[in-house]
């Protein structure tokens, strides 16, 4: 959400602050890689397999700047977690004109096992392997 808001729950986080100007000078430090990065580079920050053509920013964390859920903090990197990641059903993602559809693989953890599928090469979701094998490897761990 990027926007300093009152807190009015319980068991607040390292994520609450006690005046609008304390989260202000915070959460201005915090770093975001540019936009839009290379499918590889987040995969290589997160020593993972996957590689979904996403445009998304690179949360940076550290000990007091945590992940959003379903995300831990590795390499300095808000990477997604195992389970999260292997959880999501396929997205074949977007179809582009000038994109043709490739093979990919996604893990499917009712039967643990993958299964290939017909991935646009737009967006879709971290479920999206290139080999049977790596999302075997990846997600078997669980």
């Amino acid at each position: 959400m990027k926007v300093c808001q009152p807190f009015f729950g319980c068991q607040s986080n390292g994520n609450s602050f006690k005046t609008v100007l304390e989260c202000r000078q915070k959460c201005q430090d915090v770093k975001r890689a540019e936009a839009n990065v290379s499918r590889y580079e987040l995969s290589q920050l997160c020593n993972a397999t996957y590689t979904p053509n996403l445009k998304i920013d690179i949360e940076k964390c550290d000990k007091e700047k945590m992940c959003k859920n379903n995300y831990v903090c590795l390499n300095s990197t808000c990477c997604p977690k195992k389970e999260y990641v292997c959880s999501l059903q396929f997205d074949s993602g977007k179809e582009v004109e000038e994109n043709k559809h490739e093979g990919r693989y996604a893990y499917n953890q009712a039967a643990k096992q993958c299964f290939r599928f017909s991935y646009f090469r737009s967006q879709g979701n971290f479920n999206n392997f290139r080999t049977c094998k790596d999302a075997v490897d990846y997600c078997k761990t669980n």
